[in-house]
């Protein structure tokens, strides 16, 4: 059963059911004693290439030897919407639950961030409405960012159109730092996608009117 699991996650109970000559409630049963869950896939990108991730991880290897492990920096950028709605509720069990949304859209703003590895804070946040051109991003590395950084540091970021690679490495160089692009196809590769996540659930929570700036000043903070 367990390499049943393995080799089919997806598998429903009526499909194992049927493959092992048994009842729903038995296949049920068994995977509960054996601890086996179903649980929500974490998604990846099938396009990802392996060998661009493994070059990737040796760049970064030489550059850890070098620079340490406490210089990594990533960088992204993510929009966030005036209302996040929280999807999920507690009820009665057979009882449906209602939440309320708006047919309108709201303002959407969008956040640029740098976050050290390990650190649980961000570097230079800028909050802004509406797109995030070339010549933006270079302004901000260049404005915000570098001038943050209080040692050297590396630089991690992905593919993104706006991340002109020669002239983000030639601002970042001349400032005594490193800079390396992420595979294609690699989001799970960056630290700080995970802080831009629990931002939009922090939003879901959060009192009516609270701002962005506060969501991430309380995030910070925790």
């Amino acid at each position: 059963m367990e390499k049943d699991v393995k080799e089919n996650p997806s598998a429903r109970l009526i499909d194992r059911a049927k493959k092992f000559g048994v009842r729903q409630s038995a296949i049920y049963y068994a995977l509960k004693e054996m601890k086996i869950t179903r649980k929500k896939k974490e998604m990846r990108y099938q396009e990802r290439n392996r060998e661009e991730r493994m070059k990737y991880y040796r760049l970064l290897r030489e550059l850890i030897k070098v620079w340490g492990s406490k210089s990594m920096v990533f960088i992204d950028e993510s929009g966030l919407e005036e209302f996040e709605y929280c999807a999920l509720g507690w009820s009665k069990k057979g009882k449906k639950i209602w939440g309320e949304k708006s047919g309108k859209r709201g303002k959407r703003e969008n956040l640029v961030a740098g976050r050290r590895k390990g650190k649980k804070d961000f570097i230079a946040p800028m909050i802004f409405t509406g797109s995030l051109n070339a010549e933006g991003f270079e302004g901000w590395l260049s404005l915000y960012l570098l001038p943050s950084l209080t040692q050297a540091s590396i630089l991690i970021m992905d593919n993104a159109p706006i991340h002109r690679k020669t002239a983000i490495r030639e601002l970042v160089e001349e400032t005594g730092h490193q800079v390396l692009f992420l595979p294609k196809y690699s989001p799970d590769l960056k630290d700080i996608e995970h802080d831009l996540s629990a931002l939009k659930r922090a939003r879901m929570y959060a009192p009516p009117g609270t701002s962005l700036d506060e969501l991430i000043c309380a995030y910070c903070a925790e």
